[in-house]
């Protein structure tokens, strides 16, 4: 007596071999979106970070620019080079004072 040959499905060697293939697609598919979502968490840290020390110069700026010039004509002498050798560079500016700091702005 010979059997039907009705063959239209799949093996359970067929199916558990699938079944290891795709565990080991998501694997690295999770492995990756982990990572991803550990970047975006730490590229958020860093925009707020880099947001806050914005905020804190801006501060800063908008005080030095409430500061007045104690005088017009000044120069900074910058002496370099090797001993015998040396350059001298005048450097035009402001003395700007800001509460008990000076501070000198070069044209």
């Amino acid at each position: 007596m010979s059997r039907p040959d009705n063959n239209k499905g799949f093996t359970l060697i067929e199916v558990v071999v699938a079944l290891g293939i795709f565990s080991i697609m998501m694997v690295g598919i999770l492995t990756v979106y982990s990572g991803v979502f550990q970047q975006l968490g730490n590229s958020r840290r860093q925009a707020v970070a880099n947001y806050e020390s914005q905020q804190e110069l801006e501060k800063a700026a908008s005080q030095v620019v409430t500061s007045t010039a104690t005088d017009t004509a000044h120069s900074m002498t910058i002496t370099f080079g090797e001993p015998g050798d040396e350059r001298i560079l005048d450097v035009p500016g402001k003395l700007y004072e800001h509460g008990e700091f000076t501070n000198f702005v070069p044209d």
